[in-house]
């Protein structure tokens, strides 16, 4: 995807498919440098998409970076592994 527009249009698509959702980031790590900072940790979450219940664990990445004196998310990268 490429693009606000085309992002915009997945989001809402999986925001009006899911419901009742509950996450825990777990084993988190921060590595800051300067005005920079890597997260990383296991991110579990338990949701209902179209009415099926999903159980999820996979490892996941926030960099930020500091603005202001406020951290702001660069990217977000989660990808499910198989078992």
């Amino acid at each position: 995807m490429r693009g606000i527009d085309q992002m915009r249009t997945y989001i809402d698509g999986v925001f009006e498919a899911t419901s009742d959702v509950h996450s825990q980031f777990r084993d988190v790590h921060v590595t800051e440098i300067g005005d920079a900072a890597l997260v990383t940790g296991v991110l579990d979450q338990e949701y209902d998409l179209s009415g099926e219940r999903q159980s999820i664990s996979v490892p996941t990445t926030f960099a930020l970076r500091r603005t202001d004196d406020v951290w702001r998310i660069c990217l977000f990268h989660s990808v499910p592994v198989a078992d």
